[in-house]
């Protein structure tokens, strides 16, 4: 299974659609992240905006598994019997996404994780979900406007005193982004 930007985009916002417009880590805010926790039952549930769509796909363990071999004890998640064994937990970084390709056989291109990322880092800083994969569609339209060099060039010319040459000019009459 192949993760595109349209498919993270589409499965954030249907997570997004189905919990309250105020919806925030259940954690708290400003208690950190972690994917997932462990109810008065005994169940292990999803906690975070990223850690309900591992669960929708049926991979949250995966994840939660994913830094047994770490030398590092605080990093090793298997031991779900506090929310404190997963502080700091969501790095969304290599080691996640190589589970995910080595065991479940799910890709996620650079863009979709990206977006992941962002979509993490906002609703970590206390952001609703609403507001967080807000901030992260506009921080990734911004990253793709950098990365075009017409809007490099842009840029450019605005750090500069020396006008645009001539073929520069014609070569923006013709871009969106100006």
């Amino acid at each position: 299974m192949k993760v595109t930007l349209a498919d993270a985009y589409k499965a954030l916002s249907t997570i997004v659609s189905n919990y309250p417009a105020n919806q925030t880590g259940m954690l708290g805010e400003g208690s950190g992240c972690a994917y997932a926790v462990v109810d008065k039952n005994g169940f292990v549930q999803p906690s975070c905006i990223v850690g309900v769509w591992l669960h929708t796909l049926g991979l949250l363990g995966l994840a939660l598994h994913y830094s047994d071999s770490d030398a590092d004890p605080r990093n090793r998640l298997s031991d779900l019997g506090s929310v404190m064994d997963q502080e700091g937990a969501c790095p969304l970084g290599a080691p996640l996404w190589t589970i995910l390709e080595e065991k479940a056989g799910v890709f996620v291109d650079e863009d979709a994780k990206y977006l992941f990322h962002q979509t993490q880092v906002e609703q970590d800083g206390g952001e609703t979900w609403t507001t967080a994969l807000h901030n992260a569609v506009e921080s990734v339209k911004v990253k793709h406007e950098e990365n075009n060099p017409v809007y490099q060039m842009v840029r450019a010319e605005e750090q500069r005193e020396a006008p645009l040459a001539e073929w520069e000019r014609e070569l923006l009459q013709g871009d969106p982004y100006n």
